[in-house]
């Protein structure tokens, strides 16, 4: 992610915003690759046949799907803010 508009995916400035939002299509491949990658990573590793070390694995693998999940949501999320609404994970702030 070195060198990417959303090495953090906070954007405070509005032209990283606009880079983000004019770039949402490669950014979201770029995640989807980066994704992918981890997955094959993953998959690569030989686990131990103990139930430690099958959590471990169950949970790394939960983890990368939980952070590319978000990470994809966000990028949606800049070009189309109304797609937040419909994310299971994302709790929407009520107001007051």
């Amino acid at each position: 992610m070195n060198g990417s508009p959303f090495s953090s995916l906070t954007v405070f400035n509005t032209v990283k915003f606009d880079k983000v939002r004019n770039n949402s299509s490669p950014l979201l491949q770029q995640a989807e690759k980066e994704y992918e990658q981890g997955k094959r990573t993953l998959n690569t590793l030989k686990i131990i046949d103990r139930p430690l070390w099958k959590k471990q694995y169950a949970d790394a693998v939960q983890l990368l799907e939980n952070e590319y999940q978000l990470r994809k949501e966000i990028l949606m999320g800049y070009s189309d803010p109304q797609s937040l609404q419909k994310v299971p994970f994302i709790i929407p702030v009520k107001s007051i």
